[in-house]
């Protein structure tokens, strides 16, 4: 349970990404999918919502409205935040985002499962006794299944999609394929842009990735 009133808790600087600035970050051997860049100075202030690192206690200072449980949080207003805006992109990558309401729909009819929501490698532990650990589930929420192997995939570039089936006798394989591609593709496109816009170096080969794997 969550008290109200005046959030405490006093958040750490923010951490920067492992490796050397405008080379690849590196988790457990594998090449991460975000590289090093420049805090945003508004997150400085106590103003600012990601001034508080936890998401608890960025709903009690009074900055967001009321917390997500399963679902996301209600939007004071609805922003296009869909639009392309010109960033010097593979011109692929742009044709793909313009599928992406098709894409969603598809997504849509698929059978929802309990998503992790940032199933990355940098969120994947191994322990010394063999058993896997997965940290931040702070995105938890409901997703069409195969959702989750997206960010794995574009974390480490390579394809969990068999490993997952292998694991599993629940779901037709075309449903998962489709989930996990064109999650892949949504996800891929949107962080091209955010990092040509913020920025930050396109990981070499990571556009190529997810035009390899377009559902």
């Amino acid at each position: 349970m969550v008290r109200r009133g005046r959030a405490r808790e006093q958040p750490s600087p923010p951490a920067a990404s492992a490796g050397a600035r405008g080379s690849p970050a590196r988790q457990h051997g594998s090449r991460a999918s975000h590289l090093p860049r420049r805090a945003d100075p508004r997150q400085l202030r106590r103003r600012h919502w990601a001034y508080w690192r936890r998401e608890p206690l960025a709903y009690t200072s009074g900055l967001l409205p009321r917390g997500p449980h399963l679902t996301t949080p209600r939007c004071l207003q609805r922003l296009r935040a869909t639009t392309w805006t010109p960033v010097d992109a593979d011109p692929r990558i742009e044709r793909l985002w313009r599928r992406k309401d098709a894409l969603l729909a598809r997504l849509a009819g698929l059978p929802t499962v309990l998503s992790h929501g940032d199933f990355s490698a940098g969120n994947i532990l191994a322990t010394p006794a063999g058993a896997t650990v997965l940290l931040d589930w702070a995105t938890l929420s409901a997703g069409p299944v195969g959702a989750d192997l997206a960010a794995l995939a574009l974390s480490t570039f390579t394809d969990p999609l068999d490993a997952y089936l292998a694991g599993t006798d629940r779901f037709a394989r075309a449903d998962v394929e489709l989930g996990y591609r064109a999650t892949l593709a949504l996800t891929g496109a949107g962080r091209v842009h955010w990092m040509l816009s913020s920025g930050t170096r396109v990981p070499d080969g990571y556009e190529e990735f997810i035009l390899s794997r377009l559902p």
